[in-house]
């Protein structure tokens, strides 16, 4: 008797378990692919990258 009542209890358990699902609730859908951007935007301009400037030479540094 009490065998019979452990599976059913078993039983109901791991329905209510596999009906509860992920917890979501209404319908599943795919997140909307990526939308590329544009070249241009990737890439800065050159009128906005300022040109490398070399150490300035100090020869006092050099004693």
């Amino acid at each position: 008797m009490k065998d019979k009542v452990m599976r059913i209890a078993g039983i109901m358990l791991l329905l209510t378990v596999i009906l509860q699902g992920c917890g979501r609730k209404g319908p599943l859908f795919l997140p909307p692919p990526p939308t590329a951007a544009p070249a241009a935007a990737a890439q800065p301009a050159a009128s906005q990258v300022a040109p490398a400037q070399p150490a300035p030479a100090n020869p006092e540094s050099k004693k």
